[in-house]
């Protein structure tokens, strides 16, 4: 947990970042070269593999209504959770990948998309904790800051594959600090996090755009990974 002095920490690098709230603005009108358009291609793929397991599950559900009526029950349970879990999943990916998609959002909104995500994409082999700092810092935050956070937290929750323990912060820096046993940030992420030329692929498709989101912003990703932890960070460009 961050302590108050997180808030004054906090708008130091926003500034130096442009994340502060009313200085963001997006020009549509920029040209895209190839590696743009092979970027959106890896992100659509990445999302439609996403959401393909949920979608699935709705499908076979209605087909199983039809066959067997009197699995009603269960198979209503199925589709309900699999509705929901489409839709946690459609709202998250939104607001971290889509234009504009976190503007009007507040922390607490923000901490609510994350948390609905995770309950929905839980690893069988354990659940995830998030600790996040103040609502009050969290709310002086541009939308493009939340972006920032979601997706590095996507991040950070793939590198968990037994459960863990996600720490936010702010101070200083946006900080995701994943926590647990067995936490491991594949080399191919890693190296898209960084722009290493050449390391864009559909798996590391999310890592790529939060990399050049950061660029964009005046920072840049950088990680560290020891036995149990893997931190991933966005500092301003030197």
């Amino acid at each position: 947990m961050l302590d108050t002095g997180a808030d004054v920490e906090a708008g130091c690098w926003q500034k130096s970042l442009c994340l502060s709230r009313n200085n963001m603005e997006i020009d549509l009108s920029t040209t895209t070269d190839d590696r743009d358009l092979e970027l959106s291609e890896m992100l659509c793929t990445w999302i439609c593999h996403a959401l393909v397991g949920s979608v699935g599950a709705m499908a076979n559900g209605l087909e199983l209504l039809k066959e067997d009526p009197a699995t009603h029950v269960e198979t209503m349970a199925l589709l309900d959770f699999s509705a929901m879990a489409t839709a946690r999943r459609l709202k998250f990916f939104r607001a971290a990948f889509g234009v504009d998609g976190a503007k009007g959002q507040d922390g607490e909104a923000v901490r609510g998309l994350l948390s609905d995500f995770l309950a929905v994409s839980r690893n069988a082999a354990g659940a995830i904790d998030v600790h996040w700092p103040p609502l009050p810092a969290l709310n002086r935050l541009d939308p493009s800051a939340f972006r920032l956070i979601l997706i590095l937290s996507l991040l950070g929750m793939e590198c968990l594959p037994r459960g863990g323990g996600l720490d936010i912060s702010i101070a200083g820096g946006l900080v995701i600090a994943a926590t647990g046993r067995g936490a491991r940030l594949e080399t191919g992420v890693a190296a898209a996090l960084t722009l290493t030329p050449g390391a864009a692929t559909v798996r590391a498709a999310p890592a790529s755009f939060v990399a050049r989101l950061a660029r964009r912003l005046g920072g840049r990703v950088t990680t560290e990974s020891t036995e149990g932890r893997v931190v991933l960070s966005v500092i301003p460009q030197t």
